[in-house]
């Protein structure tokens, strides 16, 4: 809780808020500030009370969502493009694009439209749940500086609800191709867009080609080699080939974690340095169905729990860049997995999936609102990271995730409400505004 909103997020929100109206100015930063600042889920009554000097009912931040001149993708994506103009000069390098879809689990009575529902009751099992999900696609910037810069985000429609609404059906791979060409990538930047096998195929391609992006994609089993003449070779997989590949071929290739060339991408915690992981892998330059001629990678990892050898991790990629060793193509892959910190972040620190209400409109502009708090945080690193003195200082402040950022972003606003304390007191009236600000927070604990 606090009584003030924070100057830093007021600061920043100014970047992209100038077209915006006198209301919306104030309250998206209060908004904002309340998200990070709530303790506990994020849910309307804890952020209409987080900050003091501007309590509301949990009725109000509702109808907030619901109105429909908040344009909330369109005050992201000016966020997003602000964020990246200042943040331009200081990420030389190549930019890392990587897209997942991720899911809000509900129970199977959920009153918000455009569920998906996965599982069905069984009604044979006594106390068996139907489970509903509302499925969204993200995206992240990684730049070489260790910044996070989520994408703004494609919401995935359902059949009956495009229905009900008007809307076209869309599957979720046309909305990873919509999102990357889309994305605000300045000029003459080194681009490489990196998903799971969900995604692989000519719809990818296609657009990786036309923007002059690469993309390290896995391939499914069932992706198969082309002859000269580009017609499918239905009995010859990528799959196949790489398992009855000579051992002899497959080159090793070892990482230490926090030596890596992409370190900078990483923001590797201390307790995690030092680990090794030992691939074996070999490249190719092959012809592939529906993709042209690309590099093949085919790759093993072996797979140790406690000591103990628990089995093996076998994944065939393609690229389109073919240029790349079987090194990099691991190496740039394995960068993948900060978007599945990326949701584990938005879910277990900032609340992503703590919406309560009916209407799937407000939930798409709450889940708006989150990336901006996320983006904030992103950007307020590299401040913090900007004013250390030390080396050693520096390193740590680079490594902070969404949590350590969310602390520091407290002890800042802490001390902005010292200093408000201090100049209420002086104020003529203010003592009586000060006391009551305290009894309305003793009152919200």
């Amino acid at each position: 809780m606090t009584l003030k909103p924070s100057k830093a997020i007021e600061e920043f929100c100014k970047k992209f808020m100038w077209p915006l109206k006198k209301w919306q100015r104030e309250i998206i930063p209060r908004m904002m500030t309340a998200i990070l600042m709530c303790s506990g889920d994020p849910h309307f009554a804890a952020i209409a009370r987080t900050i003091a000097e501007a309590r509301r009912h949990r009725s109000s931040v509702m109808r907030f969502f619901k109105t429909k001149r908040f344009k909330s993708r369109s005050d992201y994506r000016r966020a997003l493009n602000a964020v990246i103009r200042s943040l331009k000069r200081l990420t030389k390098g190549t930019w890392v694009i990587a897209l997942d879809g991720t899911s809000t689990k509900r129970g199977g009575f959920t009153k918000i439209l455009n569920a998906i529902k996965y599982r069905t009751k069984n009604k044979s099992q006594k106390g068996g749940k139907s489970t509903k999900a509302h499925m969204f696609l993200m995206g992240i910037i990684l730049l070489p500086n260790g910044s996070r810069l989520p994408l703004p985000r494609m919401s995935y429609y359902t059949k009956d609800y495009c229905k009900t609404t008007g809307r076209k059906h869309v599957t979720i791979v046309k909305l990873a191709v919509e999102m990357i060409n889309h994305a605000p990538i300045p000029k003459n930047k080194k681009v490489i867009v990196v998903a799971d096998e969900y995604f692989e195929g000519k719809d990818i391609h296609n657009i990786c080609a036309q923007l002059g992006f690469s993309y390290i994609i896995p391939v499914n089993s069932c992706r198969c080699f082309a002859d000269k003449q580009g017609n499918r070779l239905s009995k010859k997989t990528l799959y196949n080939r790489g398992l009855h590949l000579s051992r002899s071929k497959l080159k090793k290739i070892s990482f230490v974690c926090g030596k890596e060339k992409t370190v900078s991408y990483r923001r590797i915690e201390q307790s995690n340095l030092n680990r090794k992981r030992v691939y074996h892998a070999y490249a190719e330059k092959r012809s592939v169905a529906s993709l042209g001629n690309v590099l093949v990678t085919y790759s093993r990892k072996q797979k140790k729990k406690k000591g103990k050898k628990q089995g093996e991790t076998y994944r065939v990629f393609v690229s389109n860049d073919r240029t790349l060793t079987a090194k990099d193509i691991i190496e740039y892959y394995e960068l993948r997995w900060q978007i599945e910190l990326f949701f584990r972040e938005l879910k277990s620190v900032i609340g992503f999936d703590k919406f309560r209400g009916g209407d799937f409109k407000s939930f798409e502009r709450y889940i708006d609102v989150i990336l901006m708090s996320f983006l904030f945080l992103e950007q307020y690193r590299t401040e913090l990271v900007n004013q250390q003195s030390t080396r050693k200082q520096k390193s740590k402040t680079e490594r902070l995730r969404t949590h350590g950022l969310i602390i520091q972003l407290r002890k800042e606003v802490d001390f902005e409400s010292a200093d408000y304390i201090l100049q209420l007191n002086k104020k003529r009236g203010g003592r009586k505004k000060l006391c009551t600000l305290i009894c309305d927070l003793i009152k919200a604990a």
